[in-house]
């Protein structure tokens, strides 16, 4: 309704000034994935190996698959709980 939104006049110019970059974001994140993939290395070489070798032959198939399957539900119920906390 009012006419002064419709001249060009009227328009504001907008400037966006940029600062310089915040790296701590970017460390941070890195570090986290660093982290992560140590900890994979860990439980899959470490982990894995030690219930292969420490069960009984019969059932070693079982506690593998518990513990895959842990791993994988762990993950689903922490992006459900992340995206319900959106």
């Amino acid at each position: 309704d009012n006419p002064e939104l419709c001249m060009n006049t009227g328009l504001a110019r907008l400037s966006i000034i940029e600062d310089n970059m915040c790296f701590i974001t970017l460390v941070v994140i890195s570090v986290g994935l660093i982290a992560s993939c140590m900890a994979n290395v860990g439980f899959f070489a470490l982990g894995i190996s030690y219930l292969d070798d420490n069960t009984r032959k019969r059932s070693v198939a079982v506690p593998i698959g518990v513990v895959i399957g842990g791993r994988l539900i762990g993950g689903v119920f922490g992006d459900l709980l992340g995206w319900g906390c959106l």
